[in-house]
């Protein structure tokens, strides 16, 4: 069996459920392999190259070949989910032989992903926003090269038979597409169909997707018909070295039984003794790999300049089991904190004994909490940290300042929305208390001197992100000024984003034009370049709090190799705006 996922967001969401399908069809007896396409996940290549296409096409090509030559295996299926379907059978078509094809979700032809991802992208403002000439959707780069490619992608109805026979399964909701099914039975294919159910869970926000289990088990009886699948469990193809120009890395298994899955990314060139290592934290629900593969790119990165890193999958998580006794993360993160110091442990034993987290949303409160209890964390770099990210729980209040309702009514489309009705009566009476409430506790502070909210909570924060700096543990935070949360955390707080620096003695850099997401290649690329001014800032500069960045500048030893990435820093007395204007990536 060869998996041929969706790409983009959709493959972030359908990560974990594609998984276990395959653990329990190679539990079945069959030798079932998931690969990520050339440009995306851990796979070789940039989302950016040219070729895309033609280069998923041929990671489905070598999937096979890999299975053919490593696995003895002479009889494929292919399984293919969204646009993974449509590569899959073309790909069958052009192999000729292909025992089965399971569709799920199919999208018609390349010519209809391209419209899909074209409307995507323009209802997408921050894509609009973007001047350049690549706009994005899904987080799959859209040059005019890929656009044109796409359109020649399609079964020809000319051509030989894919596959001997071939499952369709249509989404929920939706008519089966029988323009499709005619093309395969044309060509001489014995068609099944079906109705996808539970596909709105499998690729629907990553945070809350679910195996569709009766879809998923009409899969397994289709491929295996009458097979008892043993318990499923994943694993390594022992360690791989992933060949890259410029860096090590290896995908591999550590820590105690069951092992968890992570990826670690070395220098080529010897470094100096004893740098830090980086450890790649996300927000409890994304792999390893990061946000629109933001972890992939910046290890690769931060390779080349010298460091190390590991980034890895929680337990329950992406390619890591769930561990006996172990929630799931994307609720309590709290508990995630044992897979973190595992991952420290064998990184010790590995000859590392400092350690840089890099945490962003859920991910930045886990490195906080894990700063604060280990003492081989000497820095960290938080990006985006959610408000309470510093205690054990999980809490949202969808309180705003006064600023923030400012903002929203300046904003034309607010009233649009309002006038035209599509905002219910109760939701505008809870907004109208919730202003109140927030006018109310902001007049009562300044006028009366009366506490912030939750004043005991409070205090113990302010404290336990104060007692990092007096471990010397430097902590840099990274917000975008557009971030809605940062409005919660001035509302916790009772103080200004200009004064949050202060308050907590920490560095704060805010990135203009940037919400709580890093949706745009740009946007990415001028963060990795805040955190490469961070990281190869000398040691006395990193750990003191300065009144500007102009040290940093002065004394970072491989400010060449990143001149051409930050090209303006501006500061005012309390909080450091970073705004980089030159998009290129670090050398």
């Amino acid at each position: 069996m060869v998996l041929c996922g969706p790409l983009g967001a959709e493959a972030d969401s359908a990560h974990r459920s594609l998984r276990e399908l395959a653990e329990r069809v190679a539990a079945a007896g069959l030798p079932t392999l998931r690969f990520d396409y050339l440009g995306t996940g851990d796979s070789a290549g940039d989302e950016q190259d040219a070729g895309r296409v033609d280069a998923w096409l041929q990671s489905v090509h070598g999937a096979i070949r890999f299975l053919r030559d490593h696995e003895g295996v002479e009889q494929f299926t292919l399984i293919g989910c969204r646009f993974g379907a449509t590569l899959a059978a073309v790909c069958a078509q052009q192999l000729g032989g292909v025992e089965g094809l399971v569709l799920l979700a199919p999208i018609r032809s390349g010519h209809a992903y391209r419209r899909e991802l074209a409307m995507m992208a323009h209802l997408d403002q921050r894509a609009d926003d973007d001047r350049s000439s690549q706009r994005e959707a899904h987080g799959i780069p859209l040059t005019a090269e890929t656009l044109a490619r796409l359109g020649e992608v399609a079964i020809r109805a000319d051509g030989s038979r894919p596959a001997a026979r071939a499952l369709i399964l249509t989404r929920e909701g939706m008519s089966v597409d029988r323009s499709l099914v005619n093309d395969l039975t044309a060509l001489g294919v014995e068609v099944q169909e079906g109705e996808f159910t539970g596909y709105g869970h499998l690729v629907g926000d990553q945070l809350y997707s679910q195996y569709p289990f009766e879809a998923f088990g009409r899969v397994l009886e289709w491929i295996a018909p009458g097979a008892k699948p043993r318990a499923p469990r994943a694993a390594c193809f022992g360690e791989v070295a992933i060949p890259l120009p410029g860096v090590r890395e290896t995908a591999l298994e550590f820590g105690e039984a069951p092992a968890m899955f992570g990826v670690m990314c070395r220098p080529v060139e010897p470094t100096a003794e004893n740098r830090p290592v980086l450890v790649f934290l996300n927000n409890g629900a994304a792999t390893h790999v990061g946000a629109d593969r933001m972890w992939v790119s910046m290890a690769r990165q931060f390779a080349r300049l010298g460091f190390a890193s590991l980034r890895f999958d929680l337990s329950g998580v992406g390619d890591s089991p769930l561990r006996a006794r172990h929630r799931q993360p994307i609720d309590h993160v709290d508990e995630a904190v044992y897979d973190v110091r595992a991952a420290i442990d064998w990184l010790e034993s590995e000859g590392y004994s400092r350690v840089i987290l890099i945490g962003y949303c859920r991910g930045a409160k886990l490195a906080c909490n894990v700063a604060l209890h280990d003492g081989r964390v000497i820095a960290q770099l938080l990006v985006a940290p959610l408000p309470y990210f510093w205690d054990g729980g999980v809490i949202y209040r969808p309180l705003r300042s006064p600023a923030g309702y400012l903002k929203l009514a300046c904003d034309l489309s607010t009233w649009r929305v309002i006038f035209n009705g599509r905002v219910p009566r109760v939701v505008l009476s809870r907004a109208a208390g919730r202003l109140a409430r927030s006018v109310g506790a902001a007049l009562g502070r300044r006028i009366f001197g009366a506490p912030a909210p939750s004043e005991a909570s409070l205090q113990a924060a302010v404290r336990l992100v104060r007692s990092l700096a007096g471990r010397a543990v430097d902590t840099l935070m990274i917000f975008g000024d557009d971030d809605p949360l940062l409005e919660l955390l001035e509302e916790y707080f009772g103080v200004g984003r200009h004064g949050l620096d202060a308050l907590l003695d920490v560095r704060i850099c805010m990135m203009t034009g940037v919400g709580h997401l890093f949706p745009r290649r740009s946007d990415r690329d001028r963060l990795a370049a805040i955190m490469a001014e961070f990281l190869c800032a000398e040691p006395s500069t990193a750990s003191s709090h300065p009144e500007s960045n102009s040290g940093i500048a002065q004394q970072n030893p491989l400010q060449p190799a990143i001149a051409a990435v930050v090209s303006g820093i501006e500061a005012t007395p309390s909080v450091h705006h970073v705004t980089v204007v030159d998009d290129k990536k670090i050398p």
